[in-house]
C-alpha cells in the first residue's frame, strides 16, 4: 500500500483450490507459511478479481498470466512471542501472523478480543 498507493487483494480461493500439496486443507484450513511457500514455488498468485472467493473447495483453475504477486523467498517463521523478531519481520517484508483460535472466537464481532483461554495451549 505504501509503495504503490493501492491495496491489492489476493486470491484466497486459489489457495483453497490449489495449495493442497503444501499442507493446506482447502476450507478446512492451513497455515500462512505454507501459503507463502505455495505462492513462491507456484510462481505467483492471482488477485481476487480474477479468481474470486466462493467459500467452497473447488478445482484449481489458476491462470499464471493473471498473477499479480510473486514471493521470492518463501517464508520465514519466527519464535512464538518474540516481539523483536516480529518487528524485524514486519519491517523487512509482507508479514502474516497466525494465532490460536478457540471456540469463543467464532462469536467475535469487533474491538479488542480477549479470553481467559487464549494462549493456554
Amino acid at each position: 500500500m505504501i509503495k504503490y498507493g493501492t491495496l491489492a487483494t489476493y486470491a484466497e480461493q486459489q489457495l483453497v483450490d490449489c495449495a493442497g500439496a503444501f499442507d493446506n486443507y482447502g476450507c478446512n484450513g492451513g497455515l500462512p507459511s505454507q501459503a507463502f511457500e505455495y505462492v513462491h514455488y507456484n510462481g505467483g498468485i492471482e488477485g481476487d478479481a480474477t479468481y474470486p472467493y466462493t467459500a467452497v473447495d473447488g478445482t484449481c483453475e489458476a491462470d499464471s498470466s493473471e498473477y499479480i504477486l510473486t514471493v521470492q523467498v518463501g517464508s520465514v517463521n519466527i519464535t512464538a512471542g518474540d516481539e523483536v523478531e516480529l518487528k524485524t519481520a514486519v519491517y523487512a517484508a509482507p508479514t502474516s501472523v497466525a494465532f490460536q483460535v478457540i471456540d469463543g472466537f467464532s462469536d467475535y464481532t469487533s474491538g479488542v478480543y480477549s479470553s481467559p483461554d487464549c494462549g493456554t495451549e
